[in-house]
């Protein structure tokens, strides 16, 4: 259950930037200018040296200019988010989610609505947009951005031996900033954003940063700030980081609202928008069941992007039963570039009643070889009508990391991997 009050609020918001006409300079003397025959689109340019010589300007001192007008990023878009929960806005180049991450940033204005914020907005999609000054140490910096977030000395101080030692970077405390590598800078302004008690994060799709071991640190750390209670925004056109983080989201097209709700319906609506082939998911909710959702999880529940390959993880499915007595089998698949797995319920599981059921296995550690997996799930169905398959659109994507530059596990055969898998499967009526 939401709180009563949202951290952020955001009613009818619109931008729009208005694009100048000026002149170009004149044409170099003795340079042949000429105009491209289709029609000038935003941002168009003369270009001085084109091949077609049918487009010649007759008068080399004509005036050139650019297109002119107004450029609508965002058109009335409302929406609110809460205390302890990540919300994503999803949309492709273009929608204007960066727009909308500046806006609640406070680094632009909307040209018409209202924004409110209730506590401290941390923007991690400004890591390294002049945030930090290069000729101060990193102590001076972290000192610079509280006073820039409103905070006390007394709490900045309290919490640097925290910033530095969580972006393990202890004993450069008293080094110019200019003088730490790209990784080291990055790494430290993350470091001061989500350590300084933020009660509103703006990410956009670059959450995460230096390398793989330190990323997976900071998806982690920006899951511990939801459960604290931080409001968390996440600005991205990647449905798979948005599930990781995030329980609702708005997708934007062009500045609009399209939808919003919950995080699964909004994705899979977005994905088959980016994908017009693939099958929409009414096609298959006509049957006996449907598979709701299905994800990666940590043993705490948390979502799982990002594993070490000497950790578990849980394969969760959530399938709807419409008819009682319908039994179903189900069936992840895990696909990599060296090793492919099936992951599949050992027999049918019949249900008496109807209602939502969760499905649940647990991958050992050291299941599978490193690498990068596209997990699918499907289901095979009994029922009165007969036997039949049922997928659920979409995918998840994990990276399994192994540290060892010579791993113990060669990459395997699917029949191998098959029969390696003696797991252990629980079923829940949820409702």
């Amino acid at each position: 259950m939401m709180p009563e009050d949202p951290l952020v609020r955001v009613c009818g918001v619109s931008k729009t930037y208005t694009v100048r006409r000026q002149a170009l300079p004149a044409p170099i003397p003795g340079l042949p200018w000429r105009r491209r025959s289709s029609e000038p689109q935003p941002g168009w340019q003369p270009d001085p040296v084109d091949d077609d010589e049918d487009d010649e300007v007759d008068d080399p001192e004509q005036e050139l200019v650019p297109p002119s007008g107004p450029v609508v990023a965002l058109d009335d878009v409302s929406f609110e988010s809460y205390a302890g929960e990540g919300l994503a806005v999803l949309g492709a180049d273009g929608s204007g989610k960066s727009t909308l991450l500046r806006i609640l940033a406070r680094i632009t204005s909307p040209s018409d609505g209202t924004v409110e914020l209730r506590g401290r907005a941390a923007p991690l999609f400004a890591i390294a947009s002049g945030l930090m000054k290069p000729d101060r140490t990193g102590t001076e910096n972290v000192r610079h951005l509280g006073r820039f977030h409103g905070l006390s000395p007394d709490l900045v101080d309290d919490r640097m031996a925290r910033i530095f030692g969580w972006a393990d970077m202890e004993g450069l405390e008293h080094q110019p900033v200019k003088k730490y590598s790209g990784g080291m800078y990055q790494r430290l302004a993350f470091s001061i954003m989500v350590n300084l008690s933020p009660d509103i994060i703006l990410a956009d799709g670059t959450i995460a940063v230096g390398d793989k071991p330190f990323r997976r640190r900071c998806g982690a750390r920006l899951q511990e700030c939801v459960e604290e209670g931080v409001a968390l925004i996440l600005a991205t056109q990647d449905p798979s980081v948005a599930r990781r983080f995030c329980t609702r989201a708005v997708w934007l097209r062009e500045g609009r609202v399209v939808t919003t709700g919950p995080i699964g319906d909004v994705a899979d609506a977005y994905e088959r928008s980016q994908d017009p082939e693939r099958p929409p998911e009414r096609a298959v909710a006509t049957g006996p069941a449907t598979i709701a959702e299905f994800g990666i999880f940590a043993s705490d529940g948390t979502p799982l992007e990002v594993l070490a390959r000497d950790e578990p993880a849980l394969l969760r499915a959530w399938i709807e039963i419409w008819n009682a007595g319908v039994a179903f089998q189900t069936i992840f698949v895990l696909e990599g570039n060296a090793s492919r797995a099936r992951v599949i319920q050992p027999s049918l599981h019949r249900s008496s009643e109807t209602g939502r059921h969760e499905v649940e296995t647990r991958l050992p550690p050291g299941t599978l070889p490193g690498g990068r997996y596209t997990v699918r799930v499907g289901a095979r169905i009994d029922s009165e009508s007969g036997p039949s398959t049922i997928k659920r659109p979409g995918n998840r994507v994990l990276e399994v990391l192994d540290e060892d530059e010579e791993s113990p596990i060669e990459p395997r055969t699917l029949r191998q991997i098959e029969a390696s898998l003696d797991l252990d499967w629980d079923v829940a009526l949820l409702r």
